[in-house]
């Protein structure tokens, strides 16, 4: 396996939030309609058992993916999957999630810069196929996709940066889909109060 594409981004928000968004797949259904949802929806994610300092989820691929994916421009450039293919989620905190499906890992590491500023990084490695390195023409359509799906994510979470910072957002308490979430913060209590 092989790295073959890294970038940075900066997010106008807290890494809390980023790193928040990236350990759970909940908000999919909602931030990914066009992209990440059509073809492993929301309801097919599962929440594996957690540990300390992690969370696993995996999702599988809707029953008409392959159609979707001919369809979907965003799929195009993607081979037929067979029907159960998961995509293997892990949070490793504080601050790395990736994304494992078979021959990939995409990741993402957000780094605090200031109280409302994070440092993003996007990272993508790949076996080889058949011994030969991937073209530079699939490279960057997995750039592009991924570039696609992180300025979702990007955009609604630099949205909920501002309604924190306006005060206007109610309290609300965290659904079993948000378990990931909670594991965070506790894990973040733990670290940081030393209470767990």
């Amino acid at each position: 396996m092989r790295q073959v594409l890294s970038f940075t981004l900066e997010w106008r928000c807290n890494w809390k939030l980023a790193i928040e968004n990236f350990c759970e797949s909940y908000h999919v259904f909602k931030v990914h309609p066009k992209t990440v949802e059509p073809a492993w929806p929301t309801r097919t994610m599962d929440i594996l058992p957690s540990g300390e300092g992690y969370n696993l989820h995996r999702r599988t691929p809707a029953p008409d993916a392959d159609s979707i994916r001919l369809k979907n421009s965003y799929f195009k450039s993607l081979r037929n999957v067979d029907k159960g293919q998961y995509v293997n989620l892990a949070c490793l905190f504080p601050a790395h999630a990736m994304s494992i499906k078979e021959g990939m890992v995409a990741w993402i590491c957000p780094r605090p810069v200031d109280v409302d500023c994070t440092r993003v990084q996007v990272g993508c490695a790949m076996l080889d196929e058949d011994g030969q390195a991937h073209t530079e023409e699939a490279i960057a359509a997995i750039e592009r996709r991924l570039t696609t799906f992180i300025g979702e994510d990007q955009a609604i979470v630099e949205s909920v940066q501002r309604g924190l910072r306006s005060g206007a957002l109610p309290n609300a308490h965290c659904t079993a889909w948000e378990r990931p979430n909670r594991d965070f913060q506790r894990y973040l209590a733990h670290r940081i109060l030393g209470t767990g």
